[in-house]
């Protein structure tokens, strides 16, 4: 997301000329929002975390705490 955040800011400057202002931030946003979360990478961040396929070795027992 971050750098789909940036490409958005650089191309709007590039292409405006000028800074963004608050009712173009919400476009932007969304631009970068729909273009970061694709279903490939929302799918890679559950397999680095071991979510998906499911993989109990990525968390290990030191990293578990107990609730309070």
């Amino acid at each position: 997301m971050k750098e789909a955040w940036k490409q958005e800011i650089v191309s709007f400057k590039e292409e405006k000329m000028q800074k963004i202002t608050k009712s173009e931030f919400t476009f932007l946003w969304s631009y970068a929002y729909q273009s970061a979360f694709t279903p490939d990478t929302i799918l890679a961040v559950f397999y680095a975390t071991g979510v998906h396929p499911f993989t109990c070795e990525t968390i290990m027992e030191a990293q578990m705490k107990p609730s309070v």
